[in-house]
């Protein structure tokens, strides 16, 4: 596989780096060792210091004594293992002196080095920099006259723009319209469909019922209702309510009876029979109520004598 080429401008500057790396690397090297020479300079001192702290302190102790007492001790010598670590001390002092110069010198040349080595990259830098410019300026005819183009284009553009806008309101309007379209077929469907109960509401209906078994009860509706009207027979005979028969003023279960439109439901009873039948009405009326079956509960004003509550069936 050929290796992918190198643009020239990166490749010095690569190799740039690497020379002034170099330069660095060589001053760091040479101030370690002046660091090292120090340091020999440091133990030497060190290792001098007990002879002196010998004769220091002996000094001391016999200028105390004859203040004293009129007379001196006799000198007290040094020991030999502190004059041979002074003796140590000596050479490490002189050998750290000498590195010292010697670091430093090379230290000076490093630096030499690196700072002349800055300037001729800065020189460099110089030279780009007049070269980019001189290049920047034939491409400001360029600029000036892509700008005078897309002044052009931007007048070309605010056109389409209107145009744009009248066909996005043009759109909006449409959309809003089909919109409003959309809902009232919706509205007029939900109004066609009549009136619904799952399987899961009738459960909970004839659970709720079952409490007022035995409740008398007639059927009455539309035509157009006539399969929910079942289905409120299916829920309250399951509850054991008695279903009688029916009233003669609308359609009823096996009743050919005059029609009679109307529109809702109703659960009626006789203001006569509100004490016994009043708690089993309310209770029918809730629990359809609670299925999204919206229920009116009210007196019969037609049958005040009644002896059954009645669910009027009409169109929704």
């Amino acid at each position: 596989m050929v290796p992918p080429s190198i643009p020239i401008p990166d490749t010095l500057k690569g190799v740039d780096d690497l020379i002034h790396a170099g330069f660095e690397a060589y001053r760091s090297l040479c101030f370690k060792w002046l660091l090292a020479a120090t340091g020999l300079v440091v133990v030497g001192l060190v290792l001098e210091g007990p002879e002196l702290w010998h004769e220091i302190t002996s000094i001391l102790r016999n200028w105390r004594f004859s203040r004293r007492f009129h007379f001196s001790l006799p000198e007290n010598h040094v020991p030999n293992w502190a004059k041979l670590a002074a003796f140590v001390g000596w050479f490490f002092i002189v050998g750290g002196v000498v590195g010292e110069y010697m670091a430093d010198s090379f230290v000076s040349k490093a630096d030499g080095y690196v700072q002349t080595f800055d300037e001729i990259l800065l020189t460099e830098a110089h030279e780009e920099s007049a070269h980019a410019e001189a290049t920047a300026k034939g491409f400001d005819a360029q600029i000036a006259d892509s700008n005078a183009k897309a002044k052009s284009a931007e007048a070309t553009a605010k056109g389409f723009e209107a145009q744009i806008a009248d066909a996005n309101r043009r759109a909006s309007e449409a959309a809003k319209t089909a919109e409003d379209e959309h809902l009232a077929r919706v509205r007029i469907e939900e109004k066609l469909a009549g009136w619904k109960l799952d399987a899961g509401a009738q459960a909970r209906i004839i659970a709720k019922m079952k409490q007022y078994k035995k409740t008398p009860f007639d059927l009455g509706t539309n035509p157009g209702e006539v399969l929910f009207m079942e289905v409120i027979d299916g829920i309250l005979g399951s509850a054991e309510w008695i279903r009688q028969p029916p009233k003669d003023s609308i359609i009823l279960i096996n009743n050919k009876a005059r029609i009679n439109y109307v529109s809702g439901i109703y659960v009626e009873i006789a203001s006569s029979r509100f004490g016994d039948l009043g708690p089993a009405a309310q209770a029918l009326a809730e629990a359809l109520r609670a299925e999204g079956i919206p229920v009116q509960a009210q007196m019969s004003p037609n049958e005040p004598d009644s002896t059954a509550i009645h669910v009027v069936i009409g169109s929704k």
